[in-house]
């Protein structure tokens, strides 16, 4: 925007004018004399335009005599040095919580953390977490309002940043919410329990699609949902729409909807595998995975047991779901019934006892079993050894795949739990985990 003078404001009411020759200016010495919270105005055919020097425009029906036009600039100029007091309100630092003393510090120094601060000034990590949370949003309002002013990008100075915090409780109270390392870079994050994935503003500035081409995403309306779009130009990136999938630095994230509106960009990690001697239908996690059969209509072991744990809604999700079954390698989801966890992942194992023994179907169960985690936002699940009961897969080899896979594919998932249904199945689970230094 172009400096406010009595001339730009002129000009501007010239040309939004239906009749230009009715221009007239609206003096108030005062008002105008005052640079900071000041103005000028004019009044033309039958409107009056007012233009702030800090910014803003009020245009209204022209009162039609001197003082009501007085009145009006009266009362924009009221708005305009309220608005410039609490901009250039300030605050003492020693009234602050040493958190938000510790983010000022390093905001002004352009540290990175809290805990890049020399000396440290906060002894325990819970503190240093929580002050490093304050510091991402001291970040965001001072660039906000650094971009405002159109001020240059160097770390603002103490007064600067004490204005920034003048303005906002959160920063005078203090707060119980806490920084986690991004995944992909260590700079701090905020993602709390939920989203403890979350990566840094830094890495969200450098998110692209599968086109190489910068994205971003928001909501679609108030009641949420998602789209992505290239924030080159603002057209919609189909793709990343529809499986959330981009990178960070060749570094796979996911992007969507947040819990409550928003969108949140997360890093695909591979999960932290955990091994238990345990029964499957009993496992309180967010999805459980089926070793089913392709025709998807119930069977023996995992698959007998998962249907009979949950009851016949299972079987008439998989007839509503899959209605022509499931190819071998292949996954897919359904309701739970009454299982304590909150879905249920069906893949088709490689049957070795009748000839399929190509190995990669058997990897390609906990991959896509994965994918399908993602696609449910699940965070936990419990998985079988799919093919080693009745399918007859060599039981180290069937522990071997399941391990390496999961262990090495980059998911939304944190916790892969195998549920070992016999003693040699934990210890083989054990022996492929302890040769990955995972144990």
């Amino acid at each position: 925007m172009p400096d406010v003078t009595r001339a730009t404001t002129f000009a501007l009411a010239v040309e939004k004018a239906v009749d230009p020759t009715t221009v007239r200016e609206v003096t108030h010495e005062a008002f105008n004399d005052d640079a900071t919270s000041g103005g000028f105005a004019f009044h033309y055919d039958h409107v009056m335009l007012i233009c702030g020097v800090a910014g803003g425009r009020a245009w209204s029906v022209d009162p039609g005599t001197d003082e009501g036009r007085r009145e009006a600039v009266e009362a924009f100029w009221r708005v305009a040095r309220r608005r410039s007091e609490r901009l250039t309100r300030t605050v003492d630092p020693a009234t602050l919580p040493a958190t938000t003393r510790a983010a000022v510090a390093a905001l002004v120094s352009g540290a990175r953390s809290v805990g890049d601060l020399e000396p440290r000034p906060l002894e325990s990590d819970d503190e240093r977490a929580r002050a490093d949370y304050l510091l991402i949003l001291l970040r965001r309002y001072a660039s906000a309002a650094s971009n405002a002013s159109n001020a240059s990008n160097q770390p603002p100075i103490e007064a600067d940043a004490l204005r920034v915090v003048a303005r906002h409780q959160v920063f005078v109270r203090g707060t119980d919410h806490r920084a986690h390392p991004c995944p992909l870079c260590g700079t701090p994050a905020v993602g709390g329990p939920r989203y403890p994935r979350a990566v840094c503003d830094d890495c969200r500035d450098r998110i692209r699609c599968a086109h190489d081409r910068p994205i971003g995403g928001e909501n679609i309306d108030l009641g949420g949902g998602f789209v992505a779009r290239h924030t080159d130009d603002g057209t919609a990136c189909d793709t990343t729409t529809a499986d959330h999938r981009a990178r960070v630095d060749d570094r796979p994230v996911r992007i969507d909807e947040a819990h409550m509106g928003g969108v949140v960009i997360e890093a695909l990690l591979p999960p932290e595998v955990e091994l238990i001697r345990g029964d499957i239908t009993r496992q309180e996690v967010d999805a459980v995975v089926n070793a089913a059969n392709s025709g998807m209509r119930g069977g023996g072991g995992v698959d007998g047991a998962i249907h009979r744990a949950g009851g016949p809604a299972v079987l008439a999700d998989c007839l509503a779901r899959f209605p022509r079954g499931l190819a071998v390698g292949d996954a897919g989801w359904t309701t739970a019934g009454d299982l304590p966890a909150s879905r249920v992942i069906h893949t088709v194992g490689p049957n070795h006892a009748a000839g399929q023994r190509d190995r990669a179907l058997l990897v390609s169960c906990y991959r896509r079993s994965l994918e399908v985690a993602d696609e449910l936002r699940a965070g936990t699940v419990a998985f079988p050894l799919v093919s080693a009961g009745i399918y007859g897969w060599p039981l180290q080899d069937a522990a071997d795949a399941a391990v390496e896979t999961l262990a090495s594919t980059p998911s939304g998932v944190r916790l892969a739990r195998i549920v070992a249904f016999s003693d040699e199945a934990y210890d083989a689970v054990a022996r492929a985990l302890g040769a990955r230094g995972t144990d």
